[in-house]
This record gives structure tokens, C-alpha cells and sequence, in this order.
């Protein structure tokens, strides 16, 4: 059965033929477009010089980093309804013919209607999990603000309703689980999963860590998931405790999340994560008790690194839709451009569909060593690189 795509709103239909109206918007069915979802795993002409270039460019820098050198790749903010579709191809092309184990997918997952219903999100996140089926296995999910948030209500209370915690489970991270190499959280919002060759864990965690999803009589949510951002006490000793216990110290850790923390928007005790992420490179130890203006995000942590430790190398995501750096208590804190070709304000170029500019992910190449990272662009943007502060 084909989809159709609203393109006022961005919502998709599965059906025969065009809705006479938008459930969302309201628009009539001159809006609605017919969606080849074939284009999915097509890779248009345009784009085979610059795969060819951007692969022999990460072979490269595989070479750089030398035998324990290890490459993932991150793409953020997909955006489904708008995207153009081609990346999941374009990116399994490329992580097949440079054997790269896994991707980020920082979040942000659905177009981000701020009116639609909830059926609106799960069938956007169902949608996105067969373009990408072929990933599937190699894929760490991270939680966006869209990817939960939903509103039934007219502006100005857009987003004001959130999916439950089961199910963002069942749509977003459930099929984390088939795989025995993910270490899942109780509630599964966040994980790692090793690379054991190569000595590097890839962590996951979930900036909309909300104490719960109790409902308001009018039918808000109580804590809405796309404003109310934080990490809690169990997360925060989940990262402590488990995601930062390393076999080794010869190991490297990765961080991603959807909301870096150099955004405006920072979430609640993400100066906790930066704290702890010091005290493992540093193997020491580290105590901090804080509070907040909501009850649910105080916490109280003391964990000692002494005589472990390891390396981190970086703490990835998306959100702003445009590159960004910052180094925060020695922290290397990287933000990539948007999948989806939003053409954002502080953008110098243009995104243009039918060329390489419509889509952008990342390949991140460690290089241990020398504690370096190469980053080679795939789509819009540059590549570049980066110094990473070594264990003590």
C-alpha cells in the first residue's frame, strides 16, 4: 500500500489514496503527496563520486589510526516526513565497504509535527525501522525531544502530551534487546554496547529522563518530555557504575545523547555526567550531591576511579541542526548538522535537494594512539578533526 505525505504538516498516511483532509493540520488533499518508499534504499546518481571520495577518505584514516583504530558513525535528526530518504542506503553502503560496527542514531527520529496524534509518531518510527532494516543490528538509538512528544491540543500547546515510557520501548528500543551485545538499562532508554576488538564502549544515555508520565486532568503530561530535560539518580548511577566500569583502562568510551551540553537547553545534572567522565579519565574519585527545581532530579553520587578509569574520547549529538564543539571540564562535546536538509539561519550554504547538500552524517575514525579523532562528512559540511585529553 503506498504513503501519502502531508506536505504542509509532515504527516503520513498509510492508504490507496490521498486523504481528503489532514488529521493533523487540516489541510485538503491538494497537500498530500504520493511517497515512493522504494526511494528509501535507492542512492541517486549524484551521490556516487562523493561516496567513492568520502570511503577511500575513511579507509585512510583507518590506516592513520592503525590496528586498534576503530570508526563509528552518527546521524541525527532524520526528521522523517521532510527527509529525502536516501541516507539509510547511502549509509549502509558506506559502513559495509569500511567495516564500521556500529551508528548513532542521535535522535529525533519523526518529522516533529508540534499537532498530531500519537498513531502519527509510532507509524513515523515503524516507517524509519524498515529504511533501515539492514542497520538494524548495528544501530544505538538515542531518545530525541520530537520522538516523544505529541499534541492533540491547538498552539500555543503544541508538544504538550509525551508517548509512555513502554511505549517508546516498544517503538523505539525494543529491538535493542535481540542483540546480546547491548548492555540495557532497567527501563531500556539507555544502554552500551562494546566493541570488543577495538576496545571501545559506545554508551547511550536519555537526557528526557522524566520522574513520570502521570497525566494532568486537562490531558497534558505532567512532565512534558520536549521541554522537561534531566538525568535522574538511577541513570546517574547506571553511567557511574556500569557504563563507565571498563574491563580495562586501556579502553575508550563514547558517549551520545540527543541534547549536548554546551545547547542552551542543557538538561538537568549534566554537569554530573561531565564529572564523572573527568574523574574516569582522571581515576579518581568523584562526590556531588544536587538539587532542582523539581524534586525528581536531585541526586547523590561518590564513585571512586582510583586504579581504573579508562579514555573518552568524545560525548556526540544532534538537536541544534548544525555543527557545533565544545570542550567542557577537558570534555570534547560534538553536535552534528541534521539530517534532514533544514536549511538552519546560521547556515552559510545552502541545502539543496537533488544534491549530495540533502542529507549529512558522520563517521568518527578513534585513532588510541595518538588521541585523535578523524571525522569524515558524508553529505553537507566538512570533515575535520579533533585532540581528545589522554588518561591520566
Amino acid at each position: 500500500m503506498p504513503y501519502y505525505l502531508c506536505n504542509k504538516c509532515f504527516y503520513v498516511k498509510e492508504t490507496d489514496e490521498a486523504p481528503d483532509t489532514c488529521i493533523v493540520c487540516g489541510s485538503d488533499k491538494s497537500a498530500f503527496t504520493k511517497v515512493n518508499y522504494s526511494l528509501m534504499q535507492y542512492i541517486p546518481d549524484y551521490w556516487a563520486e562523493h561516496i567513492k571520495e568520502k570511503i577511500n577518505k575513511i579507509h585512510d584514516n583507518q590506516v592513520r589510526a592503525g590496528r586498534h583504530g576503530m570508526s563509528f558513525a552518527i546521524i541525527s535528526d532524520i526528521h522523517w516526513g521532510p527527509n529525502k530518504k536516501h541516507s539509510a542506503a547511502i549509509l549502509e553502503k558506506v559502513m559495509n565497504a569500511c567495516a564500521i560496527p556500529y551508528v548513532f542514531n542521535a535522535g529525533d527520529t519523526v518529522s516533529g509535527a508540534g499537532l498530531c496524534p500519537p498513531s502519527t509518531i509510532k507509524d513515523e518510527l515503524q516507517n524509519y525501522s524498515k529504511a533501515f532494516k539492514n542497520l538494524e543490528s548495528r544501530t544505538l538509538m538515542a531518545l530525541g525531544n520530537h520522538d516523544p512528544a505529541y499534541s492533540m491540543f491547538e498552539a500555543p500547546l503544541y508538544y504538550r502530551q509525551n508517548l509512555n515510557k513502554d511505549e517508546l520501548f516498544e517503538y523505539v528500543f525494543r529491538y535493542e534487546t535481540k542483540y546480546p551485545d547491548r548492555v540495557m538499562s532497567e527501563d531500556g532508554s539507555y544502554f552500551y554496547a562494546d566493541a570488543k576488538e577495538f576496545k571501545t564502549r559506545l554508551v547511550v544515555l536519555n537526557p528526557y529522563d522524566v520522574p513520570n508520565c502521570d497525566v494532568t486532568e486537562e490531558g497534558m503530561a505532567k512532565y512534558n518530555m520536549f521541554t522537561t530535560l534531566g538525568y535522574r539518580q538511577e541513570q546517574l548511577e547506571w553511567f557511574a557504575n556500569v557504563a563507565l566500569d571498563v574491563p580495562s583502562d586501556d579502553w575508550t568510551v563514547v558517549l551520545c545523547t540527543h541534547t549536548a551540553p554546551s545547547c542552551a537547553d542543557r538538561p538537568r545534572n549534566y554537569e554530573v555526567i561531565l564529572g564523572l567522565i573527568k574523574a574516569f579519565r582522571n581515576s579518581t574519585k568523584y562526590e556531588v550531591s544536587t538539587t532542582h527545581d523539581i524534586d525528581g532530579y536531585n541526586a547523590s553520587i561518590s564513585v571512586d576511579y582510583t586504579g581504573r578509569g579508562g579514555e573518552f574520547a568524545a560525548w556526540v549529538s544532534g538537536h541544534t541542526h548544525v555543527d557545533k564543539v565544545a570542550v567542557m571540564e577537558d570534555t570534547l562535546c560534538t553536535s552534528i548538522m541534521s539530517d534532514w536538509n533544514h536549511q538552519a539561519e546560521s547556515l552559510t550554504f545552502e541545502r539543496t535537494t537533488g544534491t549530495i547538500m540533502e542529507h549529512c552524517f558522520d563517521v568518527y575514525t578513534i585513532d588510541p594512539a595518538n588521541h585523535k579523532l578523524y571525522v569524515t562528512r558524508i553529505g553537507a559540511g566538512e570533515d575535520r578533526e579533533f585532540d581528545y585529553v589522554p588518561k591520566a
